[in-house]
Parts: structure tokens; sequence; C-alpha cells
């Protein structure tokens, strides 16, 4: 009676329609690709699937082949480890697609709930065995 049991705002709401919505009391927002040698890189969980082939393509010379399937289902780095998963990623989830492994990083917001913010793409040893077929 009369107390308050919790308080949310219009940003809040509009974070739970369309996603988060920068402004000047997040944090600030790192680059969208990190290289991190190797042919590994970090990457946004939001990058696209399309920035990441041309990735691959320019630095590396190699042609990420995803499955039909996939594409048409999937956008982004975060959704191809959801729909391989089969679940919504976890921090430390990981899949191994074309070659590489995707293992999901995050932390909490500021509402303390995990979100995946960056996703760890290396090569596997299939990448390495395919390049040496070519």
């Amino acid at each position: 009676y009369g107390s308050v049991a919790g308080l949310i705002s219009i940003e809040d709401i509009l974070e739970e329609i369309v996603g988060e919505i920068a402004d000047e009391y997040d944090e600030a927002e790192q680059a969208p690709i990190e290289p991190l040698g190797d042919a590994s890189y970090r990457v946004q969980a939001r990058l696209s699937l399309g920035e990441l082939i041309e990735l691959y393509d320019e630095a590396h010379g190699r042609q990420l082949v995803f499955d039909d399937e996939v594409t048409d289902e999937v956008d982004t780095v975060s959704g191809l480890l959801a729909y391989e998963l089969g679940r919504v990623p976890l921090p430390g989830s990981y899949v191994e697609y074309a070659g590489l492994k995707f293992t999901a990083e995050g932390s909490r917001d500021r509402r303390g709930r995990m979100r995946v913010r960056t996703v760890v793409v290396e090569p596997t040893a299939e990448f390495y065995s395919e390049e040496e077929d070519t």
C-alpha cells in the first residue's frame, strides 16, 4: 500500500522494444572490429555476417561459406551464435562454424542482466586445412 516496488523509465520501455539505446550515461562504444592477431578478432555482437565475410575476404583472402538456411535466418554474429546453439547465448558460450570458433563475451548491464556484447572469432584447424587445400 503506497510503497514503491520499482521504477521504470521511458528509456527502459523503449530498450525492451527496440534494443539498447546509446545515450550520455552509457559506456563508450568500442570499435566494431578489434584485431587480436593470427586471423582472430573481437567483434561487436551485432556485427553483420556480411561485414564478417568481407573482413576475412579482404584481410585473409578467404571466402567464408555459410549455409543458405543460416543466411536466410541470421543477420548478425550474435544471431549466428543463437541459431547454432538453439538458445540465447550467454558469455562463455561458443560454436564452431565455417572454420571459425565464435565465443560470446559479455558483462552485466546497468540492470544487472548478463548481455553478450562482443564475440571473439578465431580460426580453427579446419580454417587452416581449407587454406592449404586451395
